[in-house]
């Protein structure tokens, strides 16, 4: 016998994120005006992109999800700091909430098949 899928709550927009997300794409724009275009930044924007995205993977992904990574608790904070700059809120594990819900017998609900 299956369960019958259970309704999703409907997600909140957060409009503050939407907001400045619009600012820094439309501020992006300006780089097709000449007077606003300079390599210095572009060289930051790419420091950026990188450094947000290794607090994405490496900081919530691999070290508030999983706690597959060990880091010295300064260096902790950092990298999650770092990952709240690239604008995808803040982490679960910050808010008090567990991201991956445990299944059946405290399983992952990718890890059914494990039963």
């Amino acid at each position: 016998m299956t369960k019958a899928p259970t309704a999703q709550p409907k997600a909140r927009r957060d409009y503050a994120v939407g907001a400045s997300l619009a600012v820094i794409h439309l501020g992006a724009l300006g780089v097709f005006i000449p007077a606003f275009f300079s390599w210095q930044a572009v060289c930051v924007a790419v420091a950026l992109y990188i450094i947000t995205g290794f607090g994405i993977t490496l900081g919530y992904h691999r070290l508030l999800t999983h706690r597959s990574l060990a880091l010295w608790k300064p260096a902790e904070d950092a990298v999650a700091l770092v990952g709240a700059l690239a604008l995808q809120g803040g982490h679960p594990h910050l808010r008090g909430q567990f991201l991956q819900p445990r299944g059946r017998a405290g399983l992952l609900p990718y890890q059914d098949h494990l039963q």
